[in-house]
């Protein structure tokens, strides 16, 4: 597999380049410097919880979780170079599962100024290991349509159209997004609405064209997109896998992307393994077990909570909210 050899390879540059300039490996180039790295990062900064609550905004009871997300944050990048060394996708569609819990938990506790729609390719990526049920907490059924600023704005209210049947509010949508396509924006933002317009018209010259235009986009997506994301395009195998769960008839009529960004073989052991959802694949040991609490939990629902600007009112996603949901969520199993 051309990208998974061409991620393993950016992936020890970056970790080479970091010690020649720091005298350390990072990102971990293996499982015993990825434990040793998790383990001095809980040393320092979760050990002494007291501590680490005055470090961090004594005013907020809620911290905990977040914390822990956002310092034990390394297998978000070993996690592949794992599944790409062993080439084995029944690891990778479990690290794609850990992984998006990981950014979706942590991305729903920082604040966006925007609302939930900012989750979107997030969530996307969970879908390429099968996780649907997420919907519902992180982008609810009885939220209002997003503003359609944005393209994550415009497509999720096609996505909850689509996902929820939600009749009512397929104009508007499909308004909003022909009214962006209207605005000077880039390729990617172009096709990933597209893409969206393109499933609920069921249309499927246009999904196929867009599709494979989102690949050639997405390697031209800068900030925060790293050199080596680029190498594996989970979030278009998780809109392409969203195409199956919503109508499989019209999923089948689909040709799959061809782009080195896009595994065809990865699609391909999918459906020769009946689409498994993904589980776990690494469990913390030790004293940083809150971790594996944190992935297990009953994900809390997005909430909205409004803001005035001058006259004006916005809903932004209530971050404080759904880090107090969650954690009381993880005392329970305590």
């Amino acid at each position: 597999m051309k990208n998974a050899k061409k991620y393993i390879k950016l992936y020890n540059e970056k970790s080479q380049e970091s010690f020649n300039k720091w005298g350390y490996y990072y990102p971990p180039r293996n499982w015993e410097e990825f434990r040793a790295w998790d383990i001095k990062a809980y040393q320092k900064y979760l050990e002494d919880e007291h501590k680490a609550r005055e470090q961090a905004r004594p005013d907020w009871p809620y911290i905990k979780p977040k914390r822990y997300l956002s310092i034990l944050d390394t297998i978000v990048d070993f996690g592949y170079l794992h599944a790409f060394e062993k080439m084995d996708y029944k690891i990778l569609n479990d690290v794609i599962f850990q992984v998006s819990r990981h950014q979706l938990l942590h991305h729903s506790m920082l604040a966006s100024g925007t609302d939930h729609s900012n989750l979107l390719l997030n969530v996307l990526s969970a879908f390429a290991s099968n996780d649907f049920k997420i919907v519902e907490s992180f982008f609810p059924k009885d939220l209002p349509q997003s503003k359609g600023i944005y393209c994550t704005e415009v497509a999720v209210n096609l996505l909850k159209v689509m996902y929820y049947n939600q009749k009512e509010f397929a104009v508007s949508a499909i308004e909003k997004a022909h009214k962006f396509l209207t605005k000077k924006i880039t390729s990617f933002e172009e096709h990933f609405v597209r893409s969206f317009m393109a499933i609920y018209q069921r249309d499927v010259d246009a999904i196929n064209f867009s599709l494979q235009e989102l690949c050639k986009a997405y390697q031209r997506l800068g900030y925060p997109v790293k050199k080596m994301d680029k190498c594996f395009a989970v979030e278009i195998h998780g809109l392409y896998r969203f195409i199956k769960e919503i109508d499989e008839n019209f999923f089948n009529e689909i040709t799959l992307p061809k782009h080195d960004c896009f595994f065809q073989g990865f699609e391909v052991w999918q459906k020769e393994n009946n689409y498994p959802e993904g589980k776990i694949f690494y469990e913390y040991p030790g004293e940083m077990v809150y971790m594996n609490k944190i992935f297990r939990v009953e994900i809390p629902k997005v909430t909205l909570e409004e803001y005035v600007k001058g006259k004006r009112k916005e809903l932004f996603k209530d971050v404080d909210e759904f880090a107090s949901r969650l954690t009381k969520n993880i005392e329970l199993l305590e």
